[in-house]
């Protein structure tokens, strides 16, 4: 079913009624936020840092993401689904999750501190900038109260503590720019941002819930929830891989500098990531009703879900592209025109991210959760590949274009390989086309009008 066929209004307008739609409302407005003050905010940052102390910066946070992803033990789709399927046993699902998460998010830090200081130990203040930042990932990483309010399709309390917490840190971030700080200040204030969301998040909790008290760990959970979410944290762990590992590369093989000028541009790039991840997160709940009550209205759901992604995705990329050297001069300065080139190539590849969330939600709610490793492995091996050979010969351009198709790859030609993920790659391919069937029978309309006009 094409966009032409059931438009984004209809979906929108049987979602109004909805908790869906209030759901999706709350967590936009807080992207929202992150959007404008980020953007304002992170270039302020990035314009004092100058591109070498920015490059690290942003090299340590590729890093440290790639262990968290190993932490995370991707158990947040399937803890949200079990409390959906089995919401008397809440309690039990969270206090196993908190479990596992601090576990998980320990061994993370530590790897992620050792290795730091192996591969990096030029760059003063590596220890204090890895650990504050390897410590802001493992402690994000204990925000389990969030997934009751997503099982209940209520994150206007996770809206509400995130964008707090990042109102904050965005005032520290500028008191520290004023007073010329320097690089381990800013790596402080990302431990305190997740400090303060973890803690509103669970007061929200204790206030409309109950007490974290009555968390409990079951062992037998644990292992059902890790039987069920390995793929997913491997998944997780390559997804950030091919999302990071350019920077890494970059940091290894050309400089901080130039990692510093690619993260300018991709940073405005994937802010706009965020809204697709909150439209799946919004509806997957839903897809999972769906998907138990009717096979076909989970598939109509699907399609549409997938067509707006695209369509979505190309009317943020265009603009964006044309304005590319404007918007890294006036956010960045001449000192960062560099990106602009890098912005150009980078945007596009949103088009095969929006689509891979759908993908993912079509898998976890299929059950094959367990082939999603293998969809991102393609991606990752791709960029790690195309990599080693443009980035010698073409910098940060060619960090971008290795970006953009291992998206391509990851995201959507994947799906292809494997016969039971032919039907998602199906959807996909009839979301790309769908906008260009719709040009050409506005086109079509267009012309028929005009010969109207001229009989008449």
């Amino acid at each position: 079913m094409s966009v032409s066929q059931s438009t984004l209004t209809d979906l929108i307008f049987r979602a109004k009624s909805s908790r869906v739609f209030k759901n999706t409302a709350w967590l936009l407005l807080d992207k929202f936020l992150r959007l404008s003050i980020g953007l304002i905010v992170g270039t302020m940052v990035a314009r004092h840092l100058g591109p070498e102390n920015f490059g690290f910066l942003s090299y340590a946070i590729a890093f440290t993401a790639l262990m968290g992803g190993m932490g995370s033990l991707g158990l947040d789709s399937i803890v949200v689904r079990n409390i959906v399927r089995e919401p008397q046993n809440a309690s039990l699902e969270l206090g196993t999750a908190l479990f596992l998460r601090a576990i998980g998010g320990a061994a993370a830090f530590s790897l992620a501190f050792l290795l730091m200081g192996q591969l990096r130990p030029d760059v003063s203040q590596n220890a204090e900038i890895s650990a504050l930042v390897g410590l802001s990932t493992a402690v994000k990483g204990l925000d389990v109260a969030r997934f009751w309010f997503e099982a209940n399709i209520n994150s206007k309390f996770t809206a509400i503590s995130e964008s707090a917490a990042f109102i904050m840190s965005s005032f520290l971030k500028l008191t520290l720019v004023q007073v010329n700080a320097p690089l381990v200040a800013f790596a402080g204030i990302m431990l305190f941002e997740s400090l303060i969301s973890v803690m509103i998040n669970t007061m929200l909790y204790r206030r409309d819930v109950g007490s974290i008290k009555s968390w409990r760990v079951s062992y037998a959970s644990a292992n059902a929830i890790l039987r069920d979410c390995w793929p997913l944290a491997l998944s997780g762990v390559a997804i950030i891989a091919y999302m990071k590992i350019d920077q890494i590369m970059l940091g290894k093989m050309s400089g901080d500098h130039q990692v510093g000028i690619y993260s300018a541009a991709s940073r405005i790039s994937e802010v706009w990531y965020l809204i697709p991840v909150i439209i799946g997160q919004s509806f997957y709940p839903v897809l999972i009703e769906k998907q138990k009550s009717s096979k076909k209205s989970f598939d109509i759901l699907t399609q549409k879900l997938m067509d707006y992604m695209v369509v979505l995705s190309l009317a943020i990329s265009i603009p964006v592209c044309a304005l590319s050297r404007q918007i890294i001069s006036i956010l960045y300065g001449a000192e960062f025109s560099e990106s602009s080139d890098v912005l150009m190539i980078h945007i596009f590849g949103s088009i095969f991210v929006f689509m891979g969330v759908i993908a993912g939600k079509w898998y976890l709610a299929n059950g094959l959760q367990n082939l999603t490793p293998i969809r991102s492995l393609y991606g990752v091996m791709t960029n790690i590949i195309l990599n080693f050979l443009l980035i010698p010969r073409y910098s940060v351009s060619g960090a971008a274009i290795s970006m953009a198709l291992s998206h391509f790859i990851g995201s959507y030609l994947a799906n292809a390989f494997d016969p039971r993920t032919r039907e998602v790659f199906m959807i996909q391919t009839k979301a790309i086309i769908a906008p260009a069937r719709l040009f050409y029978q506005s086109i079509q309309a267009a012309i028929h009008s005009f010969r109207e006009i001229r009989q008449h």
